[in-house]
């Protein structure tokens, strides 16, 4: 087990990156297979010079330690029940692999 504060620097195959418009529960994905660990942060207003908000929206990241596409999978169906009923929606959701120095083309065709 570890804590919040090292998620981001345990070693991990991939992120899942997910934006939405309204408040869920993010330890509600902690249990997914291939989920690690999760990180989510609120929306704040944009400090000047720019302009505009984020107030209202979510961003959770799931770090993950399976790959990132089969990962994918298990989350998309817990996201759409997580969406279904409309109280959030979903802007994002979208696995990224790690980058590997000079792997370079790893994930390419």
């Amino acid at each position: 087990m570890i804590g919040a504060d090292v998620v981001p620097w345990r070693p991990m195959k991939g992120l899942y990156l997910i934006i939405e418009e309204g408040r869920a529960p993010a330890e509600d994905l902690i249990d997914v297979p291939g989920v690690a660990g999760i990180w989510w942060f609120d929306g704040v207003d944009s400090l000047a010079p720019f302009q505009g908000t984020a107030k209202g929206r979510q961003i959770t990241m799931c770090y993950l330690g399976d790959d990132p596409l089969v990962s994918a999978a298990a989350l998309a169906e817990r996201l759409a029940k997580r969406w279904k009923g409309g109280a959030v929606k979903g802007l994002l959701a979208a696995p990224f692999h790690t980058v590997v120095p000079f792997e370079w083309s790893r994930y390419l065709p």
